[in-house]
């Protein structure tokens, strides 16, 4: 259901392909690599020397995929079905050796699993698993295929490129297997098509497929990676991409708006926004008095909501690359631009203000209603 929920967030409602193949080849090239210029930046590494005719038809094929933290892949010994393309995010690779999962290599962004072996019709057998929460795209083999068959000199280039990358992979293979928090790893580990010291990964990043997959409890929970936007610690004038636990989030005092406590609160806060579009307009329509019950209630509605307004001074936020921003003058200036004039109009109690400052004056109710634009 995530997956489905996640793909129809990404894609559009029109029917993208159809669409583009009404028009002429070259104008069909041009719009497609403006349209994807963030892919093709992403996937400079997969497409450079590449045709970009060719270049726009595997773009074109190319759909949003997502796991969750734990959740894996498996290809059995066979030729994929599909070459996958991670987003955003990591992906480790596991091979079987001697009944054990063995962590190969890790998939970054950009990085790209299977296409040698499409292109070749050769089986593969390995599992990816999602360290933490990763957007991937995925292109069917036989759509792969049928690209080819039109573009002989783009085939003949990656071919050898995956030639070459994968004599790194298979080097990288060949190195002792070692053990590191209790997982069984390469000491050389296959990232972005360069041989890496296992050492030298964050620990997290190599967690266990079954631990991550299986453990529900809340002590794992907390181990789980947050790609982050943050201050570097040396400059702050300078901010740096990183890979942090929830508890590292909030030792900067920074709120994670995915955390349960943050999704209570918020369910709260609407229950109360929507109490408020419906009683306000109803006390105003029929004249009813604001007796002492109805003054309490208006009292506690506003300090919630200036709370809320404190919250969200300090709550992180996804970016278009779904990185959470932790960056307090960051959160700030965004919130700023927009949400913070309305949640300050519906919050500061203008009508009582007003009607101190005009000495009375029950018409200057109607001031209430503006508490309806939260």
């Amino acid at each position: 259901m995530k997956h489905f929920e996640y793909m129809y967030t990404q894609k559009s409602v029109f029917d993208e392909l159809a669409v583009l193949r009404q028009l002429p080849v070259h104008m069909r090239v041009d719009l497609t690599l403006v349209v994807h210029e963030a892919k093709v930046e992403k996937l400079h590494n997969l497409f450079d020397g590449l045709d970009s005719h060719f270049i726009a038809e595997l773009l074109l094929v190319l759909r949003p995929f997502f796991l969750n933290v734990g959740e894996t892949i498996r290809v059995d010994n066979v030729v994929p079905d599909q070459v996958f393309v991670v987003n955003i995010g990591h992906l480790q690779v596991l091979r079987p050796l001697d009944g054990h999962w063995i962590i190969s290599g890790l998939m970054k962004d950009g990085s790209v699993l299977g296409m040698s072996s499409a292109m070749k019709n050769e089986p593969m057998d390995f599992m990816l698993c999602a360290p933490i929460a990763t957007d991937l795209w995925f292109i069917e083999t036989h759509e792969l295929k049928m690209i080819l068959d039109y573009y002989a000199e783009d085939t003949a280039h990656l071919i050898k490129t995956n030639n070459m990358t994968h004599e790194i992979e298979q080097q990288a293979w060949l190195s002792e297997t070692i053990e590191l928090q209790g997982v069984k790893v390469k000491s050389k580990l296959y990232i972005d098509s360069v041989m890496t010291d296992a050492t030298a990964i964050d620990t997290a990043l190599l967690a266990g497929a079954a631990e991550l997959a299986n453990d529900k409890s809340a002590k794992n929970k907390k181990k789980i990676l947050i790609k982050t936007l943050k201050e570097d610690p040396k400059d702050k004038n300078k901010f740096i991409e990183s890979l942090e636990k929830a508890e590292d989030i909030v030792a900067r005092n920074i709120i994670d708006p995915g955390t349960k406590n943050k999704t209570i609160w918020d369910v709260a806060v609407g229950i109360l926004i929507v109490f408020s579009v419906a009683v306000v307009p109803l006390r105003l329509g029929f004249d009813i008095d604001a007796t002492k019950p109805w003054l309490i209630i208006d009292w506690i509605t506003d300090v919630i909501f200036t709370v809320d307004i404190i919250v969200t001074f300090r709550t992180a936020y996804l970016d278009d690359n779904n990185t959470l921003v932790t960056i307090p003058r960051m959160i700030t200036s965004r919130y700023l631009k927009f949400w913070f004039i309305i949640d300050l109009g519906s919050t500061v109690p203008i009508d009582k203000i007003v009607e101190k400052l005009a000495q009375g004056g029950g018409g200057l109710r109607s001031l209430k209603l503006i508490r309806i634009v939260r």
